[in-house]
């Protein structure tokens, strides 16, 4: 919206005010995080039961998910004779 002929300085700023981000198209100045940091999060969220919890759920949903998607319908035609 920054270029744009038809948006004005007070309408930019109304955008701003909601948490748009109106300037995608500039660089920005963000500072590159260590790696030490990155791997201190990594810890923190490998380490949290919740996290954990939620790992393992989501990996036995997926297990599942895939068994009925793929195994499933060959065991019925094969074994049980019946037609997809």
């Amino acid at each position: 919206p920054n270029n744009h002929p038809g948006v004005n300085q007070k309408e930019l700023d109304y955008i701003a005010e909601g948490g748009a981000l109106i300037n995608m198209d500039q660089k920005s100045s963000a500072q590159k995080v260590p790696f030490s940091v990155k791997m201190g999060q990594i810890k923190q969220l490998i380490g949290s039961r919740m996290m954990i919890g939620i790992y393992i759920g989501q990996y036995c949903i997926n297990a599942l998910t895939y068994f009925f998607i793929t195994w499933f319908p060959v065991y019925l035609v094969q074994a049980r004779g019946m037609s997809i």
